[in-house]
């Protein structure tokens, strides 16, 4: 077999997982890539080690000392890999034989019973003002603070407090609802966002207390709560919006220090790298962005003088094509920027922002697959903007931000999915 060091770091980084014995689907999920891509690193991997199946692949990894033999039980000789594949093949069968026949049982059960409660199962099981919690609050209030869900907590970095610009790093814990504080970013900056790729957290650019825009590019480890430098942006940045996409950051539009700009680029974390991409077809600052289905939506923005209410779409699998990866969609209800964006079970979720209209955006949902806007949220009507919004969980958390003009600590989570069980029918 070849050696080890012919694998690229991605892919012994998928390989380790492959020998902890975790599916394409889940290796997907860690690494925040599609399913697809897993499958073409695998292809790779398989080709370079000389390895037919998943079995041999994994031994490779222990033989190489890719991975400890140790952790996770993993079996010492392919004798053993073998057996537990023998094995769980036959619990897996026998599983499956029992799911099926729960899903009979209970397809009869919820049959005898659904005429007498289709009329209930049409009215809201939850008010709006039961889907807001207000949980603990920051340390101190900030805006232009960048927001990165990790292993299940919200880490808050950096942004603008009453008295300066800060480097203040604190992780949230929404389980003990409670906040700790984190070794600080090295360089101070504000008007940032971030980006979690491979268990680690980019923080590209923002502006200093000086004012000044900058290019430097900042990687935080969670877990050994560290921060490290990376190759810096091509220019200096601020007011951009970032997000992760198949194992890399993407990085739109910002404002440069002069003038809004409508580049656009993607991280490459194995060579250490800025790769500059087709560029927006509108610049602007503040935007929002999200992944719906493969495409990333950047959505509003300022674009020096004005507020914009576009809503332009990427295609990262059409970069380089004959077709441009870029098209327009459903744009919002009323221009917007500095908003908080995410997006939970194929819906984009907006909320609050700044305009040039008097009215206030609110909280609005863009469903990827009727391109219609809607209300929600209405109990909420305080304006809000320059503040984080991720996902965790069926929630969304709203975090910092200005609030009618003045800074803010608050931590408000909205549930945007509920997970309602079925009863058991006797």
């Amino acid at each position: 077999m070849a050696e080890s060091n012919n694998l690229s770091s991605r892919e012994r980084e998928i390989l380790a997982h492959v020998a902890k014995g975790v599916s394409n689907k889940e290796i997907a999920r860690e690494l925040h890539i599609s399913t697809n891509t897993v499958k073409v690193h695998m292809h790779n991997i398989f080709t370079k080690i000389g390895a037919n199946s998943r079995t041999e692949a994994a031994m490779y990894a222990v033989n190489t000392g890719i991975v400890d033999p140790g952790i996770n039980g993993l079996a010492q000789d392919q004798g053993n890999l073998l057996k537990v594949n023998k094995r769980t093949i036959w619990v897996a069968s026998g599983i499956i034989g029992i799911m099926l026949i729960v899903i009979s049982v209970t397809a009869l059960l919820i049959n005898r019973t659904f005429d007498d409660r289709q009329a209930a199962a049409n009215q809201p099981v939850f008010s709006e003002e039961q889907r807001w919690h207000n949980n603990a609050p920051m340390t101190e209030a900030r805006k232009g603070l960048a927001l990165a869900p990790y292993g299940g907590n919200i880490y808050a970095i950096a942004g603008e407090t009453e008295h300066n610009v800060t480097g203040l790093v604190e992780r949230y814990d929404p389980n003990k609802d409670e906040w700790t504080i984190l070794k600080s970013k090295p360089n101070p900056v504000t008007d940032i966002s971030a980006a979690v790729i491979g268990g680690k957290i980019y923080v590209p650019g923002g502006r200093t207390a000086q004012g000044e825009v900058t290019d430097i590019l900042e990687v935080y480890s969670p877990v050994d709560d560290m921060w490290e430098s990376g190759a810096n942006l091509p220019i200096g940045l601020s007011g951009y919006a970032i997000i992760s996409y198949e194992g890399y950051p993407y990085l739109f539009g910002g404002w440069d220090g002069e003038k809004t700009v409508n580049s656009v680029y993607k991280y490459d974390q194995d060579s250490d790298s800025w790769l500059e991409l087709s560029p927006m077809p509108t610049a602007r600052a503040y935007p929002g962005v999200s992944i719906v289905e493969g495409k990333i939506f950047v959505l509003g923005g300022y674009d020096g003088e004005k507020a914009l209410a576009i809503n332009e779409v990427y295609t990262p699998d059409l970069e380089g094509s004959e077709s441009s990866p870029w098209e327009i969609d459903e744009p919002l209800p009323r221009p917007n920027y500095a908003m908080g964006v995410a997006s939970l079970a194929d819906t984009i979720y907006v909320v609050g922002g700044e305009s040039d209209e008097s009215d206030s955006l609110g909280y609005m949902g863009l469903s990827a697959s009727t391109s219609d806007w809607t209300k929600f949220g209405e109990t909420i009507n305080a304006d809000w903007s320059h503040h984080g919004v991720v996902p965790v969980g069926t929630h969304l958390y709203l975090i910092g931000g200005e609030v009618d003009g003045n800074l803010t600590n608050q931590n408000l989570a909205y549930q945007a999915i509920y997970l309602i069980n079925l009863p058991v029918v006797r």
